[in-house]
């Protein structure tokens, strides 16, 4: 089996010029509750019997736009099921600052969202435990 979910760390907005970061910021309001129920699940298997871990990986999800605008938009057809709401005032507030970030980066710099993930491969049917730990 093969589970993939969100590490318990905020994702990250960022703006970039190439390969340079220009500006950076952790998503508001946050909360690891969702993803630290993930790995739960996962150690629950493992100490079941279940499924044992074969092997853990880290890897990023990655979204990138021209305009902060773009960006909400990728945002709101990626987490439709969820029910996207109308972003807070913090995220607003954000939003503003990524504007700001992106138009003094200049043309060609682009904005986005770095949020790391977990990737797990397990085997069926083994009583050994091993705690999925990110590496």
């Amino acid at each position: 089996m093969i589970d993939i979910h969100s590490a318990p760390e905020p994702p990250l907005y960022e703006v970039r010029a190439g390969d340079t970061v220009l500006y950076t910021e952790p998503e508001p309001g946050f909360s690891p509750d969702s993803n630290l129920a993930a790995q739960r699940a996962l150690d629950d298997v493992a100490l079941r019997g279940l499924f044992a871990l074969e092997e853990t990986r880290s890897l990023d999800f990655v979204i990138v736009a021209d305009s902060v605008a773009e960006l909400r938009t990728l945002q709101n057809e990626l987490y439709a099921y969820a029910g996207a709401d109308e972003p807070s005032e913090d995220e607003t507030r954000l939003l503003t600052r990524l504007e700001e970030a992106l138009e003094a980066a200049g043309p060609g710099a682009r904005v986005g969202t770095r949020e790391v993930g977990i990737a797990c491969r397990l085997r069926a049917g083994s009583p050994t435990h091993r705690q999925v730990v990110r590496q």
